[in-house]
């Protein structure tokens, strides 16, 4: 399937690049699993990480997982990091009792 006519970018919040454009989380996870779901790599990072750390949407680690893996098995070296981080039980450390 075609990719839909839409265009959304990712601009990491500490370079000052989004300078004076509000900023909309809910909007950014939109834009990410639209990619995501047609298997663009970087935004099945990016949505991991929303899930991760609960940026516009509430932390979930079983989506995470499931993002994390989906970028890792296409070759995406943080991903497989952040994933191997998951299973080791690290990232979620501070969720344990």
């Amino acid at each position: 399937a075609a990719l839909p006519t839409v265009i959304c970018l990712e601009v990491p919040f500490s370079d000052g690049l989004g300078e004076g454009v509000k900023e909309d989380l809910m909007e950014a996870v939109s834009c990410y699993k639209l990619g995501a779901d047609y298997g663009d790599v970087g935004a099945q990072f990016s949505l991991a990480l929303c899930y991760h750390f609960g940026r516009g949407v509430d932390v979930d680690p079983v989506k995470a997982i499931e993002w994390y893996t989906k970028a890792a098995n296409q070759g995406h070296a943080m991903a497989q990091n952040n994933l191997g981080e998951c299973y080791k039980g690290w990232i979620w450390r501070s969720k344990r009792p």
